[in-house]
């Protein structure tokens, strides 16, 4: 009742509520971008990683990860529902602003500061997961191997522990700077987000999946650090105005032919055969570096 009471919905815009697909999310969005761009981080997220590595056991990190899964789906549903009255509340309200309008209106004044600490607390978690998770890969799996090859060295690294750890650190604040910069310009947390996930499944997703059948996959440490570069590279450049600056390197035709293979997300998704071919290319033509 709070919400808008029994005439809330009646004040929603026509397919509002038409479920799994509307005028404005169609199937391509259901089956193929979103399972693509937002589910693969799923299966590498390092915050994910962090808290499967924490479990007592093998089956203790199964019986965890199915039990989160069903929370996710029994809230992606509550969530969805109170963005729908919300958005009957507040007619026009743009997406990013609908939970901080919401508290703001519906809360009491004893809870608000309560309810936006609680909210914060959830984002920081996980975002000081992804900032160190993503300095660490960048410092052990993509500038230290550079690093390495500009040398001549044959290890994995040439850098002692201790410049290691200065090298992660300084990009710990460099990634967070860039991190800030996004959210500056873009200002918008969907838009932001979507950018985060097309950058990490460009670039991170299938060398990590591959991972974990090396041997039967043959992928050397070059295919894998190739496959980020230039996976992420792509993915980079298909943010860039709307995918124009990657339109305008591959060309007119190229671009057509993207597009007809890959639907109208191509930009987003030219990022993952990119990152497939590069690691298992290089691998084969490289010398096994394992």
């Amino acid at each position: 009742s709070v919400l808008g009471g029994e005439n809330a919905l009646a004040e929603l815009p026509s397919g509002f509520l038409a479920f799994p697909v509307s005028p404005d999310f169609g199937w391509y969005q259901v089956l193929v971008f979103y399972p693509l761009i937002v589910g693969l981080p799923y299966l590498v997220g390092p915050d994910i990683y962090s808290r499967v590595l924490c479990a007592r056991d093998e089956n203790a990190a199964r019986r965890a990860a199915l039990t989160a899964a069903g929370m996710v789906v029994v809230l992606s549903f509550g969530l969805a529902l109170l963005g729908i009255l919300i958005r009957a509340c507040f007619p026009g309200l743009r997406p990013e602003g609908a939970l901080p309008e919401a508290v703001m209106a519906l809360a009491p004044a004893g809870l608000k500061g309560l309810i936006v600490a609680g909210l914060l607390g959830a984002i920081m978690s996980s975002a000081d997961t992804t900032l160190i998770s993503a300095a660490t890969i960048l410092s052990r799996n993509v500038v230290s191997p550079l690093v390495n090859g500009a040398l001549g060295g044959g290890g994995p690294t040439r850098l002692c522990p201790d410049r290691q750890l200065t090298l992660t650190r300084v990009l710990v604040v460099a990634v967070g700077a860039v991190a800030w910069s996004i959210s500056a310009f873009h200002q918008g947390i969907i838009a932001s987000l979507l950018l985060a996930y097309t950058v990490f499944v460009g670039g991170v997703v299938l060398p990590t999946l591959a991972s974990f059948w090396r041997e039967r996959l043959g992928v050397t440490s070059s295919g894998a650090l190739w496959a980020v570069v230039l996976g992420g590279g792509c993915a980079v450049l298909g943010s860039l105005g709307g995918g124009t600056v990657l339109a305008g390197v591959l060309g007119e035709g190229g671009t057509a032919l993207l597009e007809r293979a890959l639907g109208p997300g191509w930009a987003s998704l030219f990022p993952l055969p990119v990152s497939a071919l590069a690691l298992l290319g290089i691998s084969r033509l490289g010398s096994p570096n394992r």
